[in-house]
């Protein structure tokens, strides 16, 4: 469980661990030419969208929904 005096918000998501490439042809997440097996890929935290925490006066002075220390759960 995540200490919330460690952090201003909280969002949800999940880990994922697929190489993308942009549609130029350019890897986003790897090098291509060190590319591990993808069980050994630590890969990328996936924000979902199924809730984000933060406090009313966070939200109001950030002008967004998230912000500062973000915690991953």
């Amino acid at each position: 469980m995540l200490d919330n005096k460690e952090y201003d918000s909280i969002i949800s998501g999940t880990r994922f661990n697929r190489f993308i490439w942009d549609f130029a042809g350019i890897p986003i997440n790897y090098d291509y030419k060190k590319r591990s097996r993808r069980q050994d890929f630590e890969g990328v935290f996936l924000e979902k969208g199924a809730f984000y925490i933060s406090t009313i006066s966070d939200i109001i002075k950030s002008e967004n929904r998230i912000s500062d220390r973000i915690g991953l759960y």
